[in-house]
């Protein structure tokens, strides 16, 4: 994990001593490529804690629940953290630094400074990996937040087509029971009415042994982290 950090700091680095042009799109690159590094490793560092939960067998829930915590929050602040740390602390003094200098006639330009150079500072390295980073954040909680709604609008018209066609073609009555169950006229069997189904088929927010506020909550811990320790290379966060 920390090996593959180092990687992709040091791919940014020589991608900009070689096309200096191209440093916004290399710093958004490697910014992405992190982030999917993370995202990856996440999935299988809470799959193994779940499983060393289990090999462990405690004896109760709130005791399982709490050393998969602290399992869960080792590995994350490793993993979302490392890349961080690496450039504030350690990536000037062993590979230089990707710095942002004024150009004579305006504007500016991204270059690599190199680790013998007395005036080096990955600041603004620090802060467009971090703005990267947090942008793809946003981008995944829209698309949380947009899906379900999305799924749930297109099957509640379908339901309502479906409960449409059968009241034309008389399959069910005005009221009471029938208003909630219906007979197909085809295989002779009751339907559930589309408000009963709507609700048979929300999906469970929690699932396997933990409730599903766990990864709500280390998404926010996570975030967190972010604003408080980095806080001064992007203040927007």
């Amino acid at each position: 994990m920390i090996t593959l950090t180092g990687f992709i700091a040091s791919w940014r680095s020589h991608w900009v001593s070689v096309r200096p042009d191209q440093g916004s799109l290399a710093s958004f690159i490697t910014g992405a490529t992190t982030s999917l590094q993370m995202a990856l490793f996440s999935r299988i560092g809470t799959y193994l804690a779940r499983r060393f939960n289990e090999w462990e067998n405690y004896q109760t829930k709130r005791a399982f629940n709490n050393h998969l915590i602290y399992k869960t929050f080792v590995f994350e602040f490793v993993n979302r953290f490392n890349v961080y740390f690496y450039i504030a602390f350690v990536k000037a003094s062993i590979e230089g630094c990707v710095e942002k200098v004024e150009l004579p006639g305006g504007g500016s330009e991204l270059i690599s400074v190199d680790a013998d150079s007395t005036d080096r500072n990955c600041l603004h390295e620090l802060s467009s990996q971090l703005q990267t980073i947090l942008l793809i954040e946003i981008a995944k909680n829209v698309i949380e937040l947009a899906k379900p709604m999305i799924m749930h609008k297109i099957a509640s018209y379908k339901r309502e087509r479906e409960y449409a066609e059968d009241k034309t073609s008389g399959d069910c009555g005005g009221g009471g029971v029938d208003d909630i169950m219906m007979v197909n006229p085809d295989t002779g069997q009751a339907t559930i009415s589309v408000f009963v189904q709507e609700a048979l088929d929300k999906p469970s927010y929690g699932t396997l042994e933990i409730d599903g506020t766990f990864s709500d909550y280390s998404e926010m811990v996570t975030l967190y982290g972010y604003m408080t320790l980095f806080s001064l290379a992007f203040p927007l966060a």
